[in-house]
C-alpha cells in the first residue's frame, strides 16, 4: 500500500500544475467602447481585466525567442500588450494557427485598436542551452 502513495502524490501534483497553469483565456476587443477585456479562467483561478485603448502604450507585438541548441532551435512566441503604466500584459498563444496566421491576427488586433494596419514590432531574443 505504501508503494502507491508516491504515485498518487505525483499524479495530484501534476493535475494541480495543469489546472493552475493552463487557464482558458478570452480576449475581446470592443471597438465602440474602446476597451480590451481579458478573461482567464481555470478550475482554480479566475481573473477579468478591462483595459481602455488610452491605457495601451504602443502596438501589440510578438516577442519571439529561439530556444534549443544551435542548429536545432525552435521558435517560441509571446504576444505582449504594452501599457502606459509600464506593465506588459502577456496574451496567450493562439493555438492551431500557423506562424503567418498568428502574425496576421496580431496585426488585425492592432488595426482594431489603432484604426490602421501597422507593421508589427518584432523582438527577437536568442537563448542557448548550455
Amino acid at each position: 500500500m505504501i508503494s502507491i502513495i508516491p504515485f498518487f502524490v505525483f499524479l495530484g501534483g501534476f493535475l494541480f500544475f495543469l489546472l493552475k497553469t493552463n487557464p482558458a483565456t478570452t480576449i475581446k476587443i470592443n471597438k465602440p467602447g474602446k476597451t480590451v477585456s481579458i478573461r482567464k479562467q481555470s478550475l482554480l483561478e479566475y481573473s477579468f481585466n478591462i483595459y481602455s485603448f488610452i491605457e495601451i502604450d504602443d502596438l501589440i507585438y510578438i516577442n519571439a525567442k529561439l530556444v534549443g541548441r544551435p542548429g536545432n532551435e525552435t521558435s517560441s512566441y509571446e504576444t505582449i500588450m504594452p501599457l502606459k503604466s509600464g506593465m506588459n500584459i502577456k496574451l496567450p498563444r493562439f493555438s492551431g494557427l500557423k506562424d503567418n496566421e498568428y502574425f496576421d491576427l496580431v496585426d488585425l488586433m492592432n488595426s482594431y485598436i489603432f484604426d490602421t494596419s501597422k507593421q508589427i514590432p518584432f523582438k527577437l531574443t536568442i537563448f542557448n542551452d548550455d
